[in-house]
């Protein structure tokens, strides 16, 4: 298994795309993030900011570098790992197509393992990631199967 370096301007498409997707926004938050802002706040809905979507986006980028850090130790020869942080205009990119999208999120997804097994993300945003995929995958099938219909 192989970590590539993404760029970040795959990370600002992604970022983008989530940001301005209100499907994908549905998703975003899981069900204990859901309960607890609700449970907390006076307010009969949850909302997701821009500040949590580039949050996001920005700790698959910082485990993205590490990852790759770990797996070619090379890339540093004197053993020291810099990796910048993210401004938000970093993070502006442009909005991709569903199956664009998908792509982009399943190469961060493998990109965030080593061959040793070890993951660079924390738990509840692995399955952020992962519900976000999900819903590419759902929205792609329900473009097919709209279209075998017609």
């Amino acid at each position: 298994m192989s970590v590539a370096t993404l760029g970040t301007d795959e990370f600002a498409d992604a970022a983008t795309t989530i940001w301005y997707s209100e499907e994908l926004k549905r998703v975003f938050l899981s069900f204990r993030e859901r309960y607890i802002e609700l449970a907390c706040t006076d307010r009969r809905a949850t909302c997701v900011t821009r500040t949590d979507v580039l949050s996001f986006v920005e700790r698959l980028y910082l485990a993205n570098r590490m990852a790759a850090a770990y797996q070619y130790p090379d890339m540093c020869p004197d053993g020291v790992v810099v990796i910048e942080r993210l401004s938000e205009q970093d993070l502006e990119g442009s909005v991709l197509p569903p199956g664009k999208l998908l792509s982009v999120l399943q190469d961060i997804h493998y990109n965030l393992y080593t061959n040793g097994g070890r993951c660079f993300l924390g738990s509840e945003d692995m399955e952020r990631l992962e519900r976000l995929m999900t819903a590419c995958r759902e929205h792609l099938l329900d473009t097919v199967e709209a279209v075998q219909e017609w």
